[in-house]
C-alpha cells in the first residue's frame, strides 16, 4: 500500500442546509463523498474492503444526518458486505444515529469525573431551558439532548460535546449562552471549542501545560509544538534514524533492557510483546496503535496526539521496523475527531519529508501509517476487540489463544500497543536503554503520565518517573482536595481498579508499587474523591457506565451489569434491603473471571471495593431510606439517554 492523503470530515452535520430523506428514500453519496470513500478503501488490503465501513457510515451521517436502511444497503454494496452486516455495525456503535436528530446534538458526559463536577446540573439546566428530557429533540428541531459516557476530557469536567466539538468546564449558568450562540451563529459558534480543523490547539483554547513535563510532554505548551519543523528542532526522528541503523532484534533488545511496560493498563513488557510477534510467518505483519482512550479518568493519550503527534508517528515507525511490519493503523476513538485532524496532518508532513513511505531515510525500510476512527465503544480498548473493529465488525473480544502476536489483524501476526507506550520508544532509541531504565524503579523504567481528576484543586496531566508516590501526586502536584474538604479515597488507575484509602497512598505510583497497596496502576487515571462522595452513588454511576459499554457477548457480563445496576438504583432510591448487599456480592462473584476479556472483572470492581471499605454507607442508605451524604454536585436523577 502507498500513502493516501488524509480525509477530513465536515466539522458538523450541517443539518439545516439539506433536506433530510425519508427512511425508505434511495441513498447515494455525492460525487465528492464517493471519491473520499474510494481513497479511504485503499488504506486496507484489497480483500478487506469492509474495514472501511466505519468511515463509510460517517460519510453517510455527514451527508444526511442519520443512517437509513437504504443507506446501509448502499454501503453494503460498495464494500462487499451484506445489509445485515452493516446494520449489525450500525446498531452496535453509539455514535451512529438511525433517526433524525436536531441540527445540534448536545452530548453531556455523565461518567464519574464529570458527575463529580456537576454534570447532572448542566443536564438539568438544558432540560429546563429546552423543555425536553435526555433522548429528545426540542420543538424547533434545533437541539437533541443525550447523556453519554466518558468523553476523555476528565480534567476539564464537566464536558458537553456539541456534534463533534467539546465544550469544556461547562457550568449550568452558561447553558443559555451556549444555546443562544448556537441558535444565532450556527456552526461558527463551535470554532472556539475543542475541535481542531488544523494542527494545534483550537481557536480560543490554550495549549495544555503539563506539570513536571520533562520528556514526553516537555514542549506541549509551546506554540507550534505539534508541527514537524518544531519536532525536528528537538531531536525529532533521531530515534528512528538510530533504529534503522540497527537490526530489528537489536531494537527489541534495547526496549526489553529499558524496562518499558505497556502504558495502556496491563503493564506487559513491551519488548517481550514485540518478540512474540511471529516473524517466520509468510503473512504480512501489522502494528495496531490503541488510541481508543475510553477508560473513565484517563486523558493522557489525546494530549500526546494533539500536542506531540510526531512522537507517536516516530514510535509507530520504530515499532514497525522492530516487528517487521510495513503498515500501522492508529485506532482512535470516535469522540477524538479534532485529534484525528492533527494526526493526519502530522502523518502527511512526515510523508512529505521522506520520514514515512518507501525507502525511509535511504534505509530501504517502508512504513505506511493510517488513522482509523472508531465510533463510540469502550470495549474497543481491548486489543482483540480493537482488531475486530478495524476489520469492520462489532468491537467484541476474541477467544485467546491464539494471541494477536500470532493471529491478529486479518489473521496476521500483529502487535497492539498503547499511544503512550509507543511515544516512549523514541526516547529509548535517542538516549539509550540504561538511561531510560534508570529513570524509574526496577522493572518500571521511564517516565509516566498521570491523569488527575475529580475532587482535586488542579486537575490535569502530570509527568514524573514512577518513583513518585500517589500522595505526592494528589497532595503536592495536584493541590489536594478543596478547602474545607478531606480526602476520602483515590481510584489510582481508572474506574476499573480498586480504590485506595488515604493511609494507603504512601506507595510508589508504579505498576508494582500500586499492586502492593492492593490496587492497580492501570491507565494511571487517578480519580480523587473527597468526603462529600457517596460510595453507593459512585458504584451506581460506574455500573451505569459498564452496563452501557458492555459489548453483550458474554452472558455473565451482559446480564450481570444490568442486575447490579438495578439493585444499586434501588438502594439509592431508599428502597433497598439488607439482603441486597449479599446479592450484590453474589452477582459480582458470578461475573468476575467468567468473561472472555477483563471487562467483567472491571465492571464488578466498583461494587466490591465500595462494599469492602464502605459497607456502612450501604447499610445507612437502607436503614434511613435515603442517602446520608447529600452532596452539592448532585441533583435528582434523570431518565438516561437510550
Amino acid at each position: 500500500m502507498s500513502f493516501h492523503p488524509p480525509i477530513s470530515y465536515d466539522a458538523a452535520f450541517h443539518r439545516s442546509a439539506r433536506a433530510l430523506p425519508e427512511p425508505g428514500e434511495p441513498f447515494e453519496y455525492t460525487p465528492n463523498r464517493k471519491a473520499r470513500l474510494d481513497e479511504i478503501v485503499k488504506r486496507y488490503p484489497d480483500d478487506r474492503r469492509r474495514s472501511a465501513v466505519l468511515p463509510a457510515l460517517y460519510l453517510v451521517q455527514e451527508q444526511q444526518g442519520f443512517i437509513t436502511a437504504s443507506a446501509m444497503r448502499y454501503v453494503a454494496g460498495l464494500l462487499g458486505m451484506t445489509p445485515a452486516d452493516v446494520e449489525d455495525v450500525v446498531s452496535y456503535y453509539s455514535m451512529f444515529y438511525t433517526k433524525k436528530t436536531g441540527r445540534f446534538v448536545l452530548s453531556v458526559c455523565r461518567t464519574l469525573s464529570c458527575a463529580l463536577n456537576g454534570a447532572a446540573a448542566v443536564t438539568a439546566e438544558i432540560c429546563g431551558t429546552l423543555g425536553i428530557r435526555p433522548g429528545e429533540t426540542d420543538s424547533t428541531g434545533m437541539f437533541t439532548l443525550l447523556e453519554v459516557e466518558c468523553l476523555g476530557a476528565c480534567d476539564r469536567a464537566p464536558v458537553v460535546m456539541v456534534n463533534d466539538a467539546w465544550h469544556e468546564r461547562q457550568r449550568p449558568e452558561e447553558v443559555r449562552g451556549l444555546l443562544d450562540g448556537l441558535r444565532s451563529n450556527g456552526e461558527a459558534a463551535l470554532s472556539g471549542c475543542q475541535h481542531a480543523a488544523a494542527p494545534g490547539p483550537p481557536a480560543g483554547r490554550e495549549a495544555t501545560p503539563v506539570a513536571g513535563a520533562s520528556w514526553l510532554t516537555a514542549h506541549v505548551s509551546e506554540k507550534g509544538a505539534e508541527t514537524l519543523d518544531f519536532y525536528l528542532q528537538h531531536e525529532g526522528y533521531d530515534g528512528l534514524r538510530r533504529a534503522l541503523e540497527q537490526t530489528p532484534d537489536q531494537v527489541i533488545d534495547a526496549v526489553k533492557t529499558s524496562g518499558l511496560r505497556g502504558r495502556g493498563g496491563a503493564g506487559f513488557p513491551t519488548g517481550m510483546k514485540w518478540q512474540f510477534v511471529d516473524r517466520r510467518s509468510p503473512k504480512p505483519r501489522y502494528l495496531a496503535c490503541n488510541a481508543d482512550e475510553s477508560e473513565p479518568g484517563t486523558f493522557k493519550d489525546h494530549l500526546l496526539m494533539e500536542r506531540n503527534p510526531h512522537l507517536l508517528v516516530e514510535g509507530c515507525a520504530i515499532a514497525c521496523h522492530a516487528i517487521g511490519a510495513s503498515v500501522a493503523y492508529i485506532y482512535i476513538r470516535g469522540e477524538f475527531l479534532h485529534v484525528q485532524h492533527v494526526l493526519e496532518r502530522a502523518i502527511a508532513d512526515a510523508y512529505a519529508r521522506g520520514l514515512l513511505g518507501s525507502n525511509i531515510l535511504g534505509s530501504g525500510f517502508t512504513c505506511d501509517i493510517y488513522v482509523h476512527r472508531g465510533a463510540g465503544a469502550y470495549e474497543a480498548g481491548e486489543e482483540t476487540a480493537l482488531l475486530e473493529s478495524l476489520e469492520g465488525k462489532r468491537a467484541q473480544p476474541r477467544n485467546k489463544p491464539p494471541f494477536p502476536a500470532l493471529v491478529g489483524l486479518y489473521d496476521c501476526p500483529t502487535a497492539v500497543n498503547n499511544v503512550e507506550t509507543l511515544c516512549n520508544v523514541p526516547l529509548i532509541l535517542r538516549r539509550g536503554a540504561p538511561w531510560y531504565a534508570a529513570l524509574g524503579p526496577e522493572k518500571n523504567g521511564g517516565p509516566k503520565l498521570y491523569c488527575l481528576s475529580g475532587h482535586v484543586r488542579h486537575p490535569g496531566v502530570y509527568e514524573a518517573p514512577m518513583t513518585i508516590t500517589l500522595r505526592e501526586l494528589v497532595d503536592r502536584r495536584a493541590g489536594g482536595v478543596g478547602e474545607g474538604r478531606t480526602l476520602k479515597a483515590v481510584i489510582p488507575g481508572g474506574s476499573s481498579v480498586p480504590l485506595l484509602l488515604p493511609h494507603q497512598l504512601d506507595v510508589q505510583a508504579s505498576f508494582d508499587g500500586v499492586l502492593k497497596a492492593g490496587s492497580l496502576l492501570g491507565s494511571a487515571g487517578v480519580i480523587v474523591l473527597d468526603d462529600t462522595t457517596c460510595m453507593v452513588w459512585l458504584a451506581e454511576n460506574l455500573l451505569r457506565f459498564y452496563r452501557h459499554e458492555s459489548c453483550g457477548k458474554c452472558t455473565p457480563c451482559r446480564e450481570g451489569t444490568d442486575w447490579l445496576l438495578r439493585i444499586l438504583e434501588k438502594i439509592e432510591r431508599g428502597e433497598g434491603q439488607m439482603r441486597d448487599l449479599d446479592t450484590l456480592a453474589a452477582i459480582s462473584a458470578n461475573v468476575a473471571g467468567k468473561t472472555l476479556c477483563a471487562f467483567g472483572d472491571a465492571a464488578v470492581t466498583p461494587v466490591l471495593t465500595t462494599l469492602r471499605h464502605f459497607r456502612h454507607e450501604y447499610e445507612a442508605h437502607i436503614r434511613e431510606g435515603r442517602c446520608p451524604l447529600p452532596a452539592p454536585w448532585r441533583t435528582a436523577p434523570l431518565i438516561g439517554s437510550p
